[in-house]
This record gives C-alpha cells, sequence and structure tokens, in this order.
C-alpha cells in the first residue's frame, strides 16, 4: 500500500502490477530480504510477501541456455 519508491526499477524487475499487488523479481539471492527492507523503509505498507522459487524445469532450462 502506498506509492512505490523512486529508484524501485534499478533494484529489481517489475514483473506485474495491479490496484494492490505487485510481483518483483531479483537475480541474486538474499536479495527479497534488502528489497523487503527498502521498500518498509521507504514508506511502502506490506500486506503479504511471498517468495516464489523457480521450478526444477526452469532451473533446467537455464541451465542448458547457458551451456
Amino acid at each position: 500500500e502506498g506509492p512505490l519508491p523512486p529508484g524501485l526499477e534499478r533494484r529489481a524487475d517489475i514483473v506485474g502490477q495491479s490496484d494492490h499487488s505487485i510481483i518483483i523479481q531479483v537475480d541474486e539471492e538474499g536479495r527479497s530480504n534488502e528489497l523487503l527492507q527498502y521498500l518498509l523503509q521507504n514508506g511502502v505498507f506490506v500486506h503479504a510477501f511471498n517468495e516464489i522459487l523457480p521450478s526444477l524445469n526452469e532451473i533446467f532450462i537455464r541451465q542448458v541456455k547457458s551451456a
């Protein structure tokens, strides 16, 4: 709840957004905690926080593409 802080796009990719929710993708493990702290410090009221982990299939496809 509240406006998104300026500079959020530099910290993470906004994958989806609606009136009362936002889906944000971070690249590195552990950055989700930093991002959550950043949002709270900038006046964003967080009702829920759910970490979406990649499936084994998504991990496999990434590994094959990078090889």
